[in-house]
């Protein structure tokens, strides 16, 4: 039994769709090899192709998440700078310069490329540089909660309530929205400590929450005190 020829509009349409399918294929097959070469540069030329993040530092302070940098002097006379150099001065200046990036951005913002680095630039003009390295939270800081940071307890004191907030041995810009939470949760008509004996490091942030909030709590006739917190001068 002999086959019957295609109708020539179904032909035409099989040719169509077998050529798509083969235009198809070979992008696939080039995205393919792009793609293999790029994970291929990833994994195994890291450090070769890294630009970022070059300058030297030592680490100063580590508590398993946030790191304290400080950039160690330039050696060079001179560093590159866009398509010029800039002369490295050997005077150094007393005050430091400290870099607190938002949570948002990579660390390495600072120190992009060789010859467009700000941490290079502030060395080669005599700084010294810290940098806060917020770090990369991972499964094993999932533990983390409010009580590790802010611990609240509520007593009772000639019929007024009295709330005693212990902040932890660090509080960190991370910590600010739940002492904020905390603070804004204490009624009307009563009393709050705000105990800091046991902090030994308290961001900026968070300090000038309080600060703000002894003032506020007067239209709300709440009596604030205060444990051994350190006003900023």
């Amino acid at each position: 039994m002999s086959r019957q020829p295609l109708p020539a509009r179904l032909s035409q349409a099989l040719q169509q769709q077998r050529h798509k399918l083969s235009k198809r294929a070979a992008i696939l097959r080039r995205e393919g090899r792009r793609v293999l070469a790029n994970a291929n540069d990833r994994f195994l030329r890291t450090r070769e192709l890294t630009l970022s993040g070059q300058t030297p530092y030592e680490v100063l302070h580590d508590n398993g998440l946030v790191k304290l940098r400080h950039y160690l002097p330039l050696t060079e006379a001179e560093i590159p700078l866009g398509e010029g150099t800039l002369a490295v001065n050997p005077q150094r200046h007393r005050v430091p310069i400290v870099l607190v990036p938002p949570l948002a951005v990579n660390m390495n913002i600072y120190d992009f490329f060789p010859e467009r680095s700000l941490v290079k630039f502030l060395l080669a003009h005599g700084f010294s540089v810290y940098l806060i390295d917020w770090g990369r939270p991972t499964l094993r800081h999932t533990h983390y909660k409010n009580s590790h940071h802010l611990k609240g307890i509520k007593t009772t004191e000639e019929g007024h309530e009295v709330h005693h907030l212990v902040l932890a041995q660090e509080v960190s810009f991370f910590n600010k929205a739940s002492v904020l939470q905390a603070l804004n949760a204490i009624p009307n008509n009563s009393k709050v400590i705000i105990d800091c004996t046991h902090s030994k490091s308290i961001a900026h942030d968070v300090v000038e929450i309080i600060q703000d909030y002894k003032v506020n709590a007067q239209a709300k006739n709440i009596t604030v005190e205060t444990i051994n917190f350190i006003e900023p001068k």
